[in-house]
């Protein structure tokens, strides 16, 4: 065989896996893509796909143990450990929880009434009421 032949074949070889590359590849991309519709890897590309086939094959044992440790790390809905720094009328400014405040603004502190609000510099004031 001359090398020119050899070129020849080498050029034959990669037209023809490129070519399967794009009949069978795309239909392999589209398939993996269409794996994440619906689910929480939905537009998260080659990671996300990853992620979500990793997960079904491990039947969502990955997906439970990110769920469990976001409940101990992530904030919830709770207000237990937020706090406002309020500037009072004597321009004091003390932490106000806020579970005190409800849902109209109103609080108590020392013994006070107060509503909450916000001064021309966006910072947290008390306004007696």
């Amino acid at each position: 065989m001359k090398s020119r032949d050899v070129y020849i074949v080498a050029g034959i070889a990669v037209v023809g896996v490129g070519t399967l590359a794009y009949f069978f590849g795309g239909k392999l991309l589209t398939a993996l893509k269409n794996v994440n519709k619906g689910t929480p890897y939905e537009g998260a590309g080659v990671v996300g796909t990853v992620g979500n086939v990793t997960n079904q094959v491990l039947g969502g044992l990955p997906q439970q143990l990110g769920e469990t440790i976001a409940s101990w790390v992530a904030p919830g809905d709770d207000t237990e450990n937020v706090y406002y720094t309020v500037i009072f009328p004597d321009n004091s400014r003390h932490a106000v929880g806020a579970s005190t405040v409800d849902s109209s603004g109103y609080f108590t502190y020392s013994s006070k009434r107060y509503r909450l609000g916000v001064n021309q510099a966006n910072q947290k004031v008390a306004v007696a009421a």
